[in-house]
């Protein structure tokens, strides 16, 4: 028992000292060493008031060239100041065919819908072209 918290001591005093050691200046340049790499493109979102109906184009991971396998949809009262805020993730849906989706009720206005894809790592940028805010009705 006495060997194996001695070979135990000696393997975290190892292990702390690969841990604590500082890493190459270069280390965090670039963006290979972030999951996912590039966030996928934006998508440009467009919407129909009369019909509650909001339409979409495809984000593309950059890595992959192919389309997200997700899109987050978050719905905020006003105008947002912060964004990416898990707790105003109204849904999460596949990419459909058609690219839209509807709200089924508009609980207070103004309001504004935010649309970013998710590659499995990283979201799209949230800019003018994903995100719309409006008043209802």
């Amino acid at each position: 028992m006495r060997h194996l918290s001695a070979a135990l001591l000696l393997c975290f005093g190892l292990c702390a000292c690969a841990v604590n050691s500082p890493v190459d200046e270069n280390y965090y340049s670039g963006n290979d060493k972030i999951a996912g790499g590039n966030p996928p493109s934006v998508p440009v979102l467009t919407f129909d008031k009369a019909n509650l109906r909001f339409d979409f184009t495809a984000a593309i991971d950059p890595e992959t060239q192919a389309e997200v396998g997700t899109y987050l949809i978050y719905i905020y009262r006003g105008v947002p100041a912060k964004f990416y805020e898990a707790r105003f993730i109204d849904r999460a849906i596949a990419p459909p065919n058609p690219r839209s989706f509807y709200l089924s009720s508009v609980p207070y206005s103004p309001m504004t819908v935010i649309l970013t894809g998710f590659d499995g790592y990283r979201e799209s940028a949230i800019n003018s072209q994903n995100m719309i805010t409006f008043e209802y009705p």
